[in-house]
């Protein structure tokens, strides 16, 4: 059935991306165990990325510093710069585009080039792959891992285990065989309501699933994460510098917060018919509140539903860790009728335009609504 597919996608992961763009700056720290991370105040935050130096003691992202420090008192905590992340990210890409015209960032650090079209030129998608990590490094100094596949997600299940700075090659026609004595928890996109599934039926290694499952294991594989590149929901969350009962300095920063996923949300287009606010209380107990069928494209809107639902989510005289907010469900926003005349929608439209670009030249900080 899949003698056919003769498609070849090159997946590049960059390695330890943040802290690499760090020690572009800090080359006196390489072979040390670095991490990107941390908090402000008394709050000491967590790891963002860690050095392959610093993994060796068990540090990974998403872990608090204090307990990274505990494994590897030696550790050096870099403050993170992600507006240098985005533009370095972007640099990269440009790389990628010398190798193949068909590149699909799928995350700051993540990219799919399809090589089908350009293998007349490369000959193998081996020395594309090498090519690429080669340029990347030479022109950015920034290491990177390749993998290799007819199929988008087994191409990144490759580049996961040919890091750090290496490159993996599922052969065609050889992929199950490659595959079957990795465990389940080792291929991304399977979620953990899928895990759970797999367990549950004693699955628990790749070569288990094709046997029991075939068909879902053909899905899986012909799925490609490019064709739906376009998020289902936008969110954000902050933990506070500290546990706070000042509820004014929460609404200021959920205010922020909105700010931002607002215009991620209208880079893409979209307008929302869904908005939730999570609230976590020094007890680490959480409580969220939502909307729906609300047709939300502009900050004021948002705000201002954002804060009835603060209200609705901040019932307890605790005092809080952390806020966020998801914006869901979305519509092309040239889809919606929302003013009584469509001057008025015109007008709005093109102040946010503006609001949206000086943003993206002087911060986001540089404008903010009261």
């Amino acid at each position: 059935m899949l003698e056919g597919i003769h498609s070849i996608y090159c997946h590049i992961d960059m390695d330890a991306f943040f802290v690499s763009a760090e020690l572009r700056e800090r080359p006196d720290l390489r072979g040390k165990p670095v991490v990107v991370g941390g908090g402000v105040g008394d709050r000491l935050g967590v790891v963002a990325s860690a050095s392959y130096e610093a993994r060796k003691y068990g540090v990974c992202s998403g872990m608090p510093i204090f307990k990274a420090k505990t494994l590897c008192p030696s550790l050096i905590v870099l403050r993170p710069h992600h507006r240098d992340y985005e533009r370095l990210s972007a640099k990269v890409m440009e790389v990628m585009k010398t190798i193949s015209p068909d590149v699909y960032p799928l995350s700051i650090d993540e990219a799919l080039i399809d090589l089908k079209g350009v293998m007349k030129i490369w000959k193998s998608p081996l020395r594309a792959a090498h090519e690429v990590i080669t340029r990347v490094k030479n022109e950015l100094d920034l290491p990177c891992s390749a993998g290799i596949s007819r199929f988008p997600k087994i191409a990144k299940f490759c580049a996961k285990i040919a890091k750090p700075h290496g490159i993996v090659w599922a052969i065609e026609r050889h992929e199950n065989s490659f595959l079957e004595g990795y465990s389940i928890d080792s291929i991304p996109y399977f979620g953990d309501a899928t895990r759970r599934f797999f367990y549950s039926n004693k699955v628990f290694r790749v070569g288990e699933l094709i046997e029991k499952f075939p068909v879902l294991w053909l899905k899986f594989l012909l799925s490609n994460p490019v064709f739906n590149r376009y998020p289902k929901s936008i969110s954000s969350e902050v933990t506070l510098d500290r546990n706070t009962m000042d509820r004014n300095e929460v609404i200021g920063v959920l205010k922020r917060l909105c700010e931002k996923v607002g215009k991620e949300m209208r880079g893409y287009g979209f307008a929302t018919k869904e908005i939730s606010v999570k609230v976590r209380y020094s007890d680490f107990r959480d409580f969220s509140a939502n909307l729906t069928k609300q047709y939300l494209i502009f900050d004021d809107e948002i705000i201002k539903k954002a804060l009835f639902l603060f209200k609705q989510a901040d019932f307890l005289p605790l005092s809080i860790r952390l806020v966020g907010m998801r914006l869901s469900n979305f519509v092309k926003e040239e889809s919606l009728f929302l003013f009584p005349s469509p001057e008025g929608y015109n007008k709005k439209c093109n102040l946010f335009k503006a609001v949206d670009f000086l943003r993206d030249k002087y911060g986001d900080s540089s404008i903010r609504f009261c």
